[in-house]
């Protein structure tokens, strides 16, 4: 039976191989997602009647490969989900840490910002939003950092308030240090590793909320291959063609998972170390 720590590098080295996989593989191997071979549409995985080992995982509706489409379709998920992390950390922590540290008007401007924010469900204002603009990756980024950066800034804002009267912050501003250099060199280093365990559990829900709005037919414009536009795609071919939508739910299964073991570890160690 694994231990946490066990459970964590191996999340992590799956993670790593997805990663390296989805980076690497079309650089190397050339492979074009958007090829297609009407002759042999719906062809079985390799280990079943009819497959063959040229296309291991079969192919889809359109004759295309299912595992270079996995790959391509790793991309962009996890490009989308990255950048979308990136960019909710950034505005997130920035806004989090001025409202914390300056208070008054200001933290009372930002906070309630960010709770008309995160009134709006999710998946509406996502709905709305992809079914006027045009879905593009760009777009997905931007609508994800708007929708996960008040949940990062009500966190920072709390961990800057139980800093911001430390004996070190104290120190530095005594000795002149301006406003940035001590929320950037002082209170900053001490929040981050908790920002990261929370982007590490930020991923898996960006990576099924795309899944879910690629499922529901407001994703990337096709044939632009995701993991969520796969699995929609797959659904009217379960009964005859079932690794159409199976492989690209064990995908974003794994990753989820993942991520999630990651996260789950890094808690962990910061708790005992707290």
């Amino acid at each position: 039976m694994f231990k946490q720590v066990d459970l964590f590098w191996v999340a992590l080295v799956v993670l790593l191989f997805i990663t390296a996989t989805a980076t690497l593989a079309p650089l190397i191997f050339h492979l074009d997602p958007y090829k297609q071979d009407l002759h042999n549409r719906l062809l079985p995985p390799a280990w079943m009647p009819g497959g063959t080992s040229e296309h291991v995982l079969g192919m889809d509706q359109l004759g295309r490969d299912t595992l270079v489409r996995l790959i391509f379709g790793a991309r962009i998920s996890l490009m989308i989900s990255f950048g979308s992390v990136l960019g909710s950390q950034a505005l997130g922590i920035t806004l989090g840490i001025v409202s914390g540290y300056v208070g008054g008007r200001v933290d009372a401007l930002l906070m309630r910002a960010a709770e008309i924010q995160m009134a709006f469900p999710f998946m509406v204002s996502a709905l709305v939003v992809l079914a006027v603009v045009q879905p593009g990756i760009l777009t997905f980024v931007i609508v994800f950092t708007i929708a996960g950066w008040p949940v990062l800034a009500k966190v920072t804002r709390g961990l800057t308030l139980s800093l911001r009267d430390r004996d070190y912050v104290e120190a530095a501003r005594a000795l002149g240090g301006s406003t940035a250099h001590v929320l950037f060199w002082h209170i900053l280093p001490n929040i981050l590793p908790y920002v990261l365990v929370l982007a590490t559990l930020q991923v898996p829900n960006i990576i099924f909320s795309e899944a879910g709005l690629s499922f529901l037919g407001v994703g990337l414009n096709p044939p632009e291959p995701s993991w969520g536009a796969m699995l929609g795609e797959g659904r009217d071919y379960l009964g005859n063609a079932w690794w159409l939508g199976t492989f690209p739910g064990l995908a974003i299964m794994t990753t989820v998972l993942s991520l999630n073991f990651i996260g789950d570890s890094l808690g962990e160690r910061l708790s005992r170390r707290g």
